[in-house]
């Protein structure tokens, strides 16, 4: 079973080193969990991200 990794932080600013970090998860054999990932599925973001933030096995929030 993978493992999965929430990727967190301001989207607007960070959107670099998000999609860098998601490469590294995803070249590890990690499942990354990000906002960008979600897609259009109609789901409310915030509950997604929260049952994420909740449910993953590794949390990253990147601060600047």
């Amino acid at each position: 079973m993978k493992p999965k990794i929430m990727v967190s932080s301001t989207i607007r600013d960070l959107f670099e080193e998000r999609r860098h970090i998601v490469d590294v998860i995803t070249s590890l054999k990690s499942e990354p969990l990000y906002a960008e990932g979600l897609g259009s599925a109609g789901a409310v973001p915030y509950d997604v991200c929260k049952k994420w933030a909740l449910t993953c096995d590794i949390y990253v929030c990147i601060l600047t």
